[in-house]
């Protein structure tokens, strides 16, 4: 075998708008932070939910923008496709996104955009401390029915 057909091939490079099937919504990922709750900006008595991570772990929350460059009212439905994704960490890792009670969980997300309107969507994955602390690289997996693809984040 010259390793030509090596199953750990270099991810597949895909827009996120358009596999998810969005027309005229640019979605993209924006960065991601380490933290030990989610949102960090949380105060008493709010009511959407709130992420914790459980002891010796810290939560990494991936960060995605979606803007309505169509020039008209756009309904975003990504909870409506049954998305599930998936991350691979340092190549070695790998996390499926937990589902929260966020308003702006990415995969749950249901939204009207008017347009030139964006927001911003987020995927919570929760590593071993040691993990989270050396962040060198992160793929992102995003399954629809039985369509899927994989995107490089950093």
């Amino acid at each position: 075998n010259d390793g030509a057909d090596n199953n750990d091939s270099a991810p597949v490079y895909h827009d996120l708008g358009e596999f998810i099937g969005l027309t005229g919504v640019k979605l993209s990922y924006v960065g991601y932070e380490v933290c030990d709750s989610y949102p960090t900006d949380s105060v008493a008595g709010d009511w959407q939910g709130i992420c914790v991570a459980t002891k010796g772990n810290k939560l990494v929350v991936f960060q995605y923008d979606i803007v309505n460059e169509s020039g008209a009212d756009a309904t975003v439905d990504i909870a409506g496709l049954g998305a599930k994704c998936t991350f691979k960490i340092n190549g070695n890792v790998n996390k499926t996104a937990l589902t929260t009670m966020l308003g702006n969980d990415f995969c749950l997300y249901r939204g009207q955009l008017s347009a030139g309107e964006s927001t911003r969507a987020v995927a919570v994955i929760e590593l071993p401390e040691g993990d989270a602390s050396s962040l060198k690289s992160a793929n992102m997996k995003l399954k629809k029915g039985s369509d899927m693809m994989e995107t490089t984040l950093f």
